[in-house]
């Protein structure tokens, strides 16, 4: 009876081994980079030798579209540049925000009255209305784009900034 619960046990052991082994990686919701040097190249793909698409100097920020290897094992980025994907060098960036999805817990709806939100950006149906983001780091989402001296903030939906994990600015709501 020993040995047969022992087996049995060693089963559940390996199955459950098998199934983390396998298990899908955490999902992604947002990664946030910015540049670290001045005439970062970027490029068509990949690799240090595909075509130059484009140069940005320190501190350009990108939202991370996904990751990929390249032949020496370096890791690259691709990203959106003028409205074209291209890929960055790792090592000439540094990530600035990073929120997974057990991070980006959906707390409650906020709600927008358009006195508390200025600069054109009242609410729209539902309640649901419009704010800025930092691009280059910070975690709360304001009614004003030059609120806490924001460099290039970007204009998302409410309901977008909470998903990321956003939270309200007290200066300007």
């Amino acid at each position: 009876m020993k040995r047969l619960f022992t087996i049995f046990l060693l089963v559940i052991l390996l199955v459950v081994s098998w199934e983390c082994a396998f298990a899908d990686p955490e999902p992604l919701l947002s990664v946030q980079i910015q540049t670290i040097r001045n005439d970062v190249n970027l490029r068509a793909e990949a690799s240090a030798q595909a075509k130059k698409v484009g140069s940005v100097n320190k501190g350009t920020g990108f939202e991370v579209i996904s990751e990929a290897a390249g032949q020496g094992g370096e890791v690259w980025y691709e990203v959106l540049y003028q409205g074209e994907p291209c890929y960055i060098l790792g090592d000439m960036v540094e990530v600035v925000e990073y929120i997974a999805e057990d991070e980006a817990a959906k707390p409650a709806e906020p709600s927008v009255t358009s006195s508390g939100n200025s600069g054109g950006n009242g609410s729209s149906g539902g309640g649901k209305g419009t704010c800025w983001i930092p691009v280059h780091g910070g975690k709360k989402y304001h009614s004003k784009s030059s609120c806490s001296g924001m460099k290039g903030p970007k204009n998302v939906t409410l309901e977008e900034a909470v998903r990321r994990g956003f939270t309200k600015c007290k200066k300007c709501w």
